[in-house]
């Protein structure tokens, strides 16, 4: 096991991870280890969320995965800079999605009610705790999950399969309409950008779209909060070359041909008026904690 630094012109078949760090992320790539790297890393030295991913790659027959801690240079700003500005492209080119969360699958069963009409009802809850996961409320991973076409989460209790038209388990029970709910809280913007990137119309207009992914993306939280345009970068890029007519300039988090909608947004509570951001003043990306 070892990087692979690839030339511009080289093409394969590859995973992406998409996952917590933790708070002491031990397994990162810096300048003084890439070229050890280069020739092989210790597989004690990865964390077990690392392992899986690699160890599921493998079983897949897949040579290649992309974990960000190990593929851009922690230590080099400029490395940092234009990598993390080309993630959207890590989950448009990948054949495969993977978004993993720190905890491990296993098998687990759950007691059900078998109609005699072919209904099937269960107290389950497994599709929630599968979207309520510490690595769906990171940042980084709202583009990640809004621009794949295809998500396998591992959750504790088994492995949930995510595209554009259904999100489905290995136990395949349909979760409860309450659950339902609460799953598609704050993703539903998220599920349209995905059929739109397939070629299907967005229901909403796009200006309204993109205030729904605002709208939701500022519910997720920063370890560093000034990545926040920088970690939405790739959803503005989709925008803005699918509608360049319709949506302006891109200005910093808003659209030159919606100002007033786009300057409409009020920062929550006195904490997160504090947590001022590197950026324009006007822009809803230059503070925590605010809503359009």
């Amino acid at each position: 096991m070892r990087l692979h630094q690839a030339n511009g012109n080289e093409t394969a078949e590859y995973l992406a991870l998409s996952y917590c760090w933790g708070q002491t992320p031990t397994a990162t790539t810096t300048t003084a280890n890439l070229g050890s790297r280069l020739q092989g890393i210790s597989w004690d030295e990865l964390p077990a969320t690392l392992r899986d991913a690699l160890l599921s790659t493998y079983f897949l027959g897949i040579e290649y995965l992309w974990i960000d801690a190990l593929c851009i240079l922690q230590d080099n700003p400029a490395d940092w800079m234009v990598e993390s500005s080309k993630m959207d492209t890590k989950t448009d080119a990948s054949p495969r999605w993977r978004e993993i969360c720190v905890r491990r699958a296993y098998m687990h069963t759950h007691d059900a009610l078998f109609g005699t009409d072919g209904s099937t009802t269960a107290d389950f809850n497994s599709f929630n705790r599968a979207f309520m996961f510490p690595a769906l409320r990171r940042g980084w991973t709202f583009q990640e999950r809004a621009l794949s076409s295809r998500i396998v989460h591992v959750t504790s209790d088994e492995l949930v399969w995510e595209c554009r038209e259904s999100t489905l388990c290995e136990c395949s029970l349909q979760p409860p309409t309450r659950h339902l709910e609460l799953r598609t809280e704050n993703c539903l913007g998220q599920k349209q950008l995905r059929k739109w990137r397939w070629h299907e119309a967005p229901s909403k207009d796009t200006h309204a779209l993109w205030l729904m992914l605002v709208h939701e993306y500022n519910t997720r939280q920063f370890t560093q909060p000034s990545d926040r345009l920088i970690a939405f970068s790739g959803v503005a890029k989709f925008f803005q070359e699918s509608s360049p007519s319709t949506l302006g300039t891109y200005l910093a988090g808003i659209w030159s041909n919606n100002l007033t909608e786009s300057l409409s947004w009020i920062a929550l509570g006195l904490h997160s008026k504090s947590r001022r951001i590197n950026g324009p003043s006007w822009s809803w990306s230059s503070v925590t904690g605010c809503t359009i």
